[in-house]
């Protein structure tokens, strides 16, 4: 149970369902839980933006990501990085 229990709390930032307002400031999202207020939503650093599927680099960024979670600073087009 402690494994899958790991494996769960890796597996759920990555895909946590984000908070959208129709504005947000840092501050606001960050007392709910969240790290930034991005394109209007509060999101958490890592998550896939929606319709991130569909970008051309998109299982290239999965790949980079999953040997170094810190490449998602180089595909912004995919993950949510606050650096706005």
């Amino acid at each position: 149970m402690k494994i899958i229990l790991a494996v769960v709390l890796f597996y759920l930032p990555l895909n946590f369902v984000l908070a959208s307002d129709s504005t947000c400031d840092d501050y606001q999202c960050q007392q709910r839980g969240f790290d930034c207020c991005e394109a209007n939503s509060c999101v958490i650093i890592g998550t896939e933006k929606p319709e991130a599927q569909f970008e051309e680099n998109y299982e290239q960024a999965r790949q980079d990501v999953q040997n170094d979670y810190t490449n998602i600073f180089r595909y912004p087009n995919i993950y949510y990085t606050c650096q706005q």
